[in-house]
């Protein structure tokens, strides 16, 4: 059994058989709408950004179908935090700046388990990940995410909310009604990859409170204070598709923590600059933020006192003047920020993040 395996494992680059070539492991990512560096999140339906490129585990076992505790002990490590980017219409194994095939062996299955991006924010450094098989765990010890570009007025009309973070996604193996993996034989199709989100998505809109208000306020800066940028991520593949997901956070560590500007409109010569409204909502940024307990929101804007004259305001926002005391794992968080001369109203909205 043991010299069967080993020649089995051996079809890991390229193997004939009585003339017979494995076909090489192709992927098609399914997503939830993720955040990449061009336009921010992606339209519903267009699935997953065609230039990102994502990383590869998987185990092989003699086995097929689904593998008990046994099988799962004694698979061997198969693809190790393998590149893949797209190559025509599917992902295909990558290395180095040139196509790198991971072929499927002979006979026996496999399981995968794949996480998004490859590479940290400078695209050179692979992202830092692990994955457990046998304890079923797939972990990103001490995730930084990456720095978000401030919008200004110029990247606001410009329509781009984010073009500077790209989404932290994984997928799973495939599991059985008794959180066993199944492992996967099917060398002539693509292999569907199921993204799921491991971020919060924080995103902000702003209007004048009325037409007679365009006049006399605008937006300075949205600031998020003391927001927690690195932490340790890990997910355990049961109960769904996207397992048990989790964020350890060491709140008490303030190399861990930041002020984010969320938008800044900058000077005019000395003075503030300003953001021009309407009385109908312009949407100002998506951010990617580590899930957790939610921040104060500290608004700075402008009132317009006389047509050469401007003085610029503050106002904090506190989590729990707002209801929302924290940012869950995959879902989307809106805050529409409504200014007046006389008051400043934020108001915010949850939903699925799809």
């Amino acid at each position: 059994m043991l010299l069967v395996l080993l020649g089995l494992l051996s079809c890991s680059k390229e193997t004939v058989r009585d003339n017979v070539r494995s076909k090489d492991i192709s992927f098609y990512p399914v997503s939830l709408p993720a955040v990449k560096s061009v336009t921010g999140p992606v339209t519903p339906g267009t699935g997953y950004p065609d230039d990102e490129i994502f990383g590869v585990f998987s185990y092989y076992s003699p086995k097929t179908g689904s593998w008990s505790a046994s099988d799962l002990n004694s698979s061997i490590l198969y693809i190790d935090k393998g590149e893949f980017k797209k190559q025509d219409a599917y992902w295909c194994g990558w290395k180095e700046g040139a196509a790198h095939p991971y072929y499927w062996p002979l006979g026996g299955s496999l399981i995968f388990a794949g996480y998004s991006p490859y590479y940290q924010a400078n695209g050179v450094s692979p992202v830092n990940v692990v994955f457990n098989a046998p304890a079923k765990t797939l972990s990103f010890p001490e995730y930084v995410v990456e720095d978000y570009s401030v919008r200004t007025p110029e990247t606001v009309t410009a329509g781009n909310l984010n073009d500077s973070q790209s989404d932290l996604m994984y997928f799973l193996p495939r599991f059985d009604l008794n959180n066993d993996f199944i492992g996967v034989r099917n060398p002539n199709d693509a292999y569907s990859a199921m993204f799921y989100h491991s971020l919060s998505l924080v995103g902000f809109r702003v209007k004048a409170k009325s037409s007679g208000d365009v006049d006399k306020i605008d937006l300075h800066s949205i600031v998020l204070k003391n927001v927690v940028h690195k932490g340790s991520f890990s997910v355990v593949a049961e109960t769904s598709a996207a397992g048990l997901p989790e964020w350890t956070l060491d709140r008490d560590d303030l190399s861990y923590t930041k002020d984010i500007v969320v938008f800044d409109a900058g000077k005019a010569g000395e003075t503030d600059n300003g953001l021009v409204l309407s009385d109908v909502y312009s949407s100002i940024a998506e951010i990617l933020i580590i899930p957790g307990l939610t921040h104060d929101i500290e608004i700075e804007y402008r009132l317009h006192v006389t047509e050469n004259k401007m003085i610029t305001e503050k106002a904090v926002i506190k989590p729990a003047e707002i209801g929302i005391a924290e940012w869950l794992i995959g879902k989307r968080y809106t805050y529409d920020l409504v200014l007046g001369v006389d008051d400043i109203e934020i108001i915010p909205a949850l939903d699925e993040w799809k």
